[in-house]
């Protein structure tokens, strides 16, 4: 069935464009006519889109049509900004040229039909009318209704009211002739972003550190030569909201707009030292904006890779840490585990004395490490939330299958109503060939106090207690303590 609308839609990729038009024409806006394109993604499924184009109008009223915006576009969301033009209407044509769009237009109409012979080569020509579309064509000839036509239907003309590509169509009234710069934003669906880290451990210290920007694009329109920005974080909308006419929610969005050009810049992002930073940072709002500093073209259904930062000397530290398996509070002191074994975990500052020093996005930070043979091998992955400056993360890699632990509680003293002390001998065992620094976490609950310990602890929170222990290579520790736990009344 695709040969009978072949001719169709060859003569609709003839559709000429228009930078210049008469009164009463509508001037059709090409990408040949971009001068500017600035997306500015966020992390929700949505990017704020800037299309500047240029167009020479004549005085009064006319309509431009900018050809080729987003299919996802949120047209409610649109602004159009230009010297010496008032706005009468915007309307967002998405009634695109293909097979079924011109039957479905054509009902009621007079068509021209085509059968050829496949043995005589013969085409017998016919008309008839369209009478139904919506589950294909059904056509009435002279001598009845078909409802599987063989053949080919021949229209004669597109109909008026398609567009070969979604186009935003504005009214408007100009105050001059001359060449005008005119951008229309909006917000689209359809684009996202994520950042990707990659850390290559280099010693016991430090790391060198590198992320990239993944940005996904099925907004349904290719971005050419596009200025990108990213914009770090969970902006509210409001969904399904009857109260918000469009207007308001066009003066909502231009404050938007404008606190992207107000957008506060800071230095490059760090690079190591090695010759300047991939992206600026800045702020805009509550967000943190990233702006490459170069043009690149996003295709429709395509996912990019962009380099955001790099830094060779990321300091850390590591550690394994045992959340406790034994509960404890006023009424309950027995328990015991064997076999258990801790998490990995990598602790990072983001300051300047680390070599970080700027906001890191949340995404997915993946480890590598060299082996015994000096060959670069993959040893987990981990989620980071977003990382303030001067905040600390810590990177979670899985569980360590050379350092585990046995413990019990040894004994449980009643020493008066809703008063106990009760006693824990913990043992770690390291069998790894360097020493291992070990978290022992435990929660209490009730009010409680530390009487004595082997080791110093750490008092987290009202309900967590931290032990941290260096286990040498090859060897085992004992953590003892004796804790009182009372509850009031």
């Amino acid at each position: 069935m695709k040969s009978k609308f072949l001719s169709v839609l060859t003569a609709a990729a003839l559709v000429p464009a228009y930078a210049f038009a008469e009164v009463g024409e509508e001037v059709k806006l090409d990408i040949d006519n971009n001068v500017g394109l600035t997306i500015s993604v966020y992390n929700d499924n949505l990017a704020l889109v800037k299309d500047t184009r240029r167009v020479t109008l004549p005085n009064g009223k006319s309509s431009i049509a900018f050809v080729g915006v987003a299919r996802q576009m949120k047209p409610e969301t649109a602004i159009v900004n230009a010297s010496g033009i008032k706005v009468l209407e915007q309307n967002y044509d998405f009634n695109i040229i293909n097979p079924a769009s011109i039957l479905k237009e054509s009902v009621g109409k007079k068509v021209k039909t085509a059968i050829t012979d496949q043995q005589t080569g013969r085409t017998t020509f016919s008309e008839a009318y369209v009478v139904e579309s919506e589950y294909g064509a059904v056509l009435k000839f002279d001598y009845g209704i078909e409802t599987n036509f063989p053949g080919r239907i021949i229209f004669d003309e597109l109909p008026y009211n398609l567009r070969t590509k979604p186009t935003f169509v504005i009214s408007m009234e100009n105050s001059s002739v001359s060449a005008k710069d005119i951008e229309l934003s909006y917000l689209t669906s359809g684009m996202t972003w994520r950042a990707d880290y990659v850390a290559n451990i280099t010693d016991d210290k430090s790391m060198a550190l590198e992320s990239f920007v993944t940005l996904t694009n099925n907004s349904g329109v290719d971005y050419k030569n596009a200025s990108i920005q990213f914009i770090s974080g969970t902006v509210n909308q409001v969904y399904n909201s009857p109260g918000v006419v469009p207007l308001a929610r066009n003066a909502m969005m231009k404050g938007m707009v404008m606190d992207m050009v107000m957008t506060e810049e800071s230095a490059p992002a760090y690079s190591g030292g090695d010759g300047g930073g991939y992206s600026t940072q800045g702020t805009v709002g509550e967000y943190h904006i990233y702006t490459i500093p170069f043009n690149t073209t996003i295709k429709n259904q395509q996912t990019k890779q962009i380099k955001l930062f790099e830094s060779n000397n990321v300091a850390y530290t590591k550690e394994y840490k045992l959340t406790s398996p034994l509960y404890m509070n006023s009424y309950s002191g027995n328990g015991e585990f064997t076999e258990t074994h801790p998490q990995t975990v990598y602790k990072i500052t983001n300051d300047q004395e680390s070599n970080i020093g700027m906001p890191l996005p949340m995404g997915i930070v993946r480890f590598y490490n060299k082996d015994d043979s000096n060959k670069t091998q993959f040893i987990g992955e981990s989620n980071i939330k977003q990382l303030a400056v001067n905040e600390k993360g810590e990177l979670n890699l899985g569980i360590a299958s050379d350092v585990f632990a046995k413990g019990k509680i040894a004994n449980t003293t009643v020493i008066a109503k809703n008063v106990r002390e009760i006693d824990v001998e913990v043992t770690i065992n390291n069998s790894k060939s360097e020493d291992a620094m070990v978290v022992f976490e435990q929660n209490i609950y009730d009010d409680w106090s530390i009487l004595s310990e082997s080791h110093p602890s750490d008092k987290k929170s009202q309900n967590v207690v931290n032990w941290t222990i260096n286990v040498p290579s090859k060897d085992k520790v004992e953590l003892k303590f004796k804790v009182r736990i009372s509850r009031q009344q």
